[in-house]
């Protein structure tokens, strides 16, 4: 009986140890992600090449001895605007907009794009506002990461604490990015923003200056007075400049050309659409039920606080942290998965040899 037991309990310690240099010579393969797993790479690479964007901006901003407000904008970002100007369309949430400009938004947005199945050399059409200059930046970087086609219409007006400095407005963001990186940043057409997307709500010097702008900028504008006949000017710009189908539109803020003028937008979830059922009349659609009426999913990325409870987006982050962007795919409870998983297979292993060793000893 005694050497019944010997041997149970030697091939049990046999098993332990065996799991133990598993462990020990395996185990951060095992247990940690590896670049393959989720497509871990990509988001970081995303991520990264925001923050060089980022890097970019601020560098620009403090070369041309354009303050950057640290008490506004803690993390030194260089895309939190002020809070009024000549160019500020509405009001705009502080939190809001730091949030928008967390690196890890274009980690976001690049799950985002694997998730619906985008592959290199697809086309994504991109209508933003310049109320969420880090969103925009977020796209183009998740875009740059996986080798897609953005075409972009900006328009210029923005919302407090957005790309709403006169000193460093939308075009200045975009041709900095553009001089270092090149055409990823050249929008398709940028317009007037703010009322109707013709500004009508500003000043006419705050609507001199934005032409200005445009114009000096070297950029295409896009200035339709009447709303409808904006939108068909978009939807024929993003056709002509698409080099591929289209398989998705990014909707970043809430310009009205863009999310139109129907209150079904409210029912619209933050983030990914694949699709959209309630369809608003033709008078009131913005691009956004455009490209829905077609069968194109839509990510809408307007609401902040639902991004950030929808995706694990860190809320406020001061400082960024170089490893949140974890949490959009939920890596920490992959990781405790895996832990989980292979402790139950050394019980459970440990069990068989046990009953097996006790059947074979018996017999």
């Amino acid at each position: 009986m005694i050497k019944k037991t010997h041997k149970i309990i030697f091939l049990l310690s046999v098993v332990t140890l065996v799991f133990l240099l598993v462990y020990i010579f395996f185990g951060n393969q095992l247990f940690h992600l590896t670049d393959s797993d989720n497509n871990i790479i990509l988001l970081k690479q995303s991520r990264d090449i925001m923050k060089d964007y980022i890097d970019t901006i601020a560098s620009e901003k403090r070369a041309r001895k354009i303050k950057i407000n640290e008490e506004t904008d803690p993390n030194k970002t260089g895309l939190i605007g002020i809070e009024f100007s000549s160019i500020t369309t509405t009001l705009g949430d502080l939190e809001a907009k730091r949030t928008s400009v967390n690196p890890d938004t274009a980690a976001m947005i690049c799950s985002i794009f694997l998730e619906e199945g985008l592959n290199k050399g697809d086309t994504v059409a991109v209508g933003a506002s310049s109320s969420f200059p880090g969103l925009l930046l977020a796209t183009l970087a998740a875009c740059k990461t996986l080798e897609l086609n953005p075409v972009a219409i900006v328009s210029f007006g923005a919302s407090q604490y957005g790309a709403n400095d006169p000193e460093f407005p939308i075009t200045e963001i975009l041709k900095t990015l553009e001089n270092k990186y090149g055409d990823l940043f050249k929008p398709a057409a940028v317009s007037f923003g703010g009322n109707d997307d013709i500004a009508d709500d500003l000043s006419v010097e705050a609507r001199e200056f934005i032409k200005k702008s445009i114009e000096n900028s070297g950029y295409t504008l896009l200035y339709e007075e009447k709303l409808t006949e904006n939108i068909e000017k978009r939807m024929e710009i993003y056709r002509k400049n698409a080099p591929t189908d289209i398989k998705m539109f990014v909707n970043i803020g809430g310009a009205i050309t863009n999310i139109g003028t129907s209150p079904e937008i409210l029912k619209i979830e933050p983030g990914l659409n694949k699709e959209i059922k309630n369809i608003p009349s033709s008078n009131e659609r913005g691009v956004l039920y455009e490209f829905a009426s077609k069968n194109v999913p839509v990510l809408h990325l307007l609401y902040m606080k639902g991004l950030s409870i929808k995706y694990g987006l860190v809320w406020d982050p001061i400082p960024f942290k170089d490893d949140s962007y974890k949490k959009i795919i939920n890596l920490d409870n992959l990781e405790k998965q895996k832990y989980i998983i292979f402790f139950l297979s050394y019980i459970i292993t440990l069990t068989l040899t046990a009953l097996l060793t006790k059947l074979l000893v018996s017999n």
